[in-house]
């Protein structure tokens, strides 16, 4: 992952206001294993919410087809299964993103972690500042 780092920031006045520039630079930041099977979950259980999500709009078109045409299905409440598991993919994705389950070991860390990497504590000690802009 690269964090962006700026510094030497200066400001010139011209006619309609004030013209910005400095300096930027990036540091790669490697992944631990932790951030790497929390990221692999998460896109593992990202992938199979797409399809869920697919299959479940799939399904629902000749529902709607249906119910406009004004043939409704007989047993259009079992449509609420594949709309339930839908909605449970997305919590558990959800929540492995944002670590709800205290499933710590497997949810990737924030990404404001890597500011705390030696290279990037090395950089700030330099004057380097977080951010595209100081």
């Amino acid at each position: 992952m690269d964090v962006v780092l700026s510094r030497d920031r200066t400001q010139t006045f011209i006619v309609i206001g004030f013209y910005e520039t400095w300096r930027q630079t990036y540091r790669f930041v490697p992944r631990c294993r932790r951030c790497r099977n929390g990221h692999g979950l998460e896109r593992g259980l990202r992938r199979v919410l797409i399809g869920s999500a697919a299959f479940t709009g799939l399904m629902l078109l000749p529902l709607a087809a249906g119910n406009l045409s004004g043939e409704p299905w007989k047993d259009q409440w079992l449509a609420v299964f594949p709309v339930l598991l839908t909605l449970g993919l997305l919590m558990l994705w959800w929540g492995v993103l944002d670590s709800w389950f205290g499933w710590h070991r497997l949810a990737p860390r924030p990404e404001r972690y890597a500011l705390e990497h030696p290279a990037v504590q090395e950089m700030f000690e330099e004057g380097w500042g977080g951010g595209t802009s100081p």
